[in-house]
């Protein structure tokens, strides 16, 4: 069964600007177990063996390895079964009456499959926050710049909100700008509260699933419970719901993240970097602190 955080008290966010870093060694391999094949994608077409959150592939059975990692299955992030109508009213607040511990959150670049170089980024107290600009996975239209397992861990004070959201550019191209581009077949795109999507009525834009780890190569045994703390692994379809040319593949950005009160020893923020994560942010944890089944 799912356990929440108490209520409220997910997600917070630092300040600071950075980039999503490289993984490399033990953490790599550890991405690699958690998460690849399944979600390694880097491409622009779909092909067997590409996420397909809406005939709920891959589902629970292809996913789960025993001892290495548990895997919920999809789940549509709008209407009732939306990461905004299963939390807290307020779920990106952490309320520093509830709790007052920091939280890290990690966030890890999967991949993506879009024609269009969309971006990835934060909303931090109504101030956004690119964490990529231009996510290219393969040598199409220029050179690629981001790699399965680009990561981030930050930390988040009590009293700081945060969302976190895609856009679909549609530019097929660079399109570095400080801030998010938004296509006229695309748009923006929230994690927790599609309320703000935009345009009004992109309301159809993302899959999430719960995936809990079991087992690391780093030495994290004298950290407790950390290995089940749980990642939300969220798949976006980058062309708005009533756009021209949909076709509901919901694989075109694909990215995971997860909170916990514990430090998880994963990449080792730069003070630089602390806050800059808004990417991937907490979308993780989408509110749940252990993952178990029913």
């Amino acid at each position: 069964m799912k356990r929440l955080l108490p209520a409220g008290l997910v997600f917070a966010a630092a300040s600071a600007f950075g980039a999503l870093n490289t993984a490399t060694g033990d953490l790599l391999t550890d991405y690699t177990a958690w998460f690849a094949p399944e979600f390694k994608v880097a491409s622009d077409a779909n092909y067997v063996g590409v996420p397909y959150p809406r005939w709920d592939i891959p589902d629970a059975t292809a996913m789960d390895v025993p001892g290495v990692r548990d895997w919920s299955g999809w789940k549509a992030n709008f209407g009732a079964t939306s990461l905004k109508s299963t939390l807290a009213a307020t779920p990106f607040w952490n309320d520093p009456s509830v709790g007052k511990q920091t939280l890290y959150i990690e966030v890890v670049f999967l991949g993506e499959t879009a024609g269009w170089w969309d971006d990835f980024g934060y909303t931090k107290n109504g101030t956004d926050t690119l964490l990529a600009d231009s996510v290219q996975t393969i040598n199409k239209n220029g050179p690629k710049n981001r790699w399965f397992g680009d990561n981030l861990v930050l930390t988040l004070k009590p009293g700081e909100s945060l969302d976190f959201f895609v856009t679909g550019t549609g530019v097929y191209g660079p399109n570095i700008e400080p801030d998010p581009t938004v296509g006229p077949a695309g748009g923006k795109y929230y994690v927790f509260d599609t309320d703000n999507n935009f345009p009004t009525g992109s309301d159809m834009q993302s899959y999430y699933g719960t995936l809990t780890p079991y087992d690391s190569v780093r030495d994290w045994k004298n950290i407790p419970g950390i290995l089940a703390d749980p990642f939300q692994v969220m798949a976006f379809e980058d062309i708005r719901e009533r756009g021209a040319n949909r076709d509901s593949d919901f694989n075109d950005f694909i990215f995971a993240l997860r909170a916990t009160y514990d430090n998880p020893q994963a990449p080792v923020p730069e003070p630089s970097t602390y806050g800059l994560i808004g990417a991937a942010a907490l979308l993780a944890l989408v509110g749940y602190r252990r993952f178990k089944k029913a």
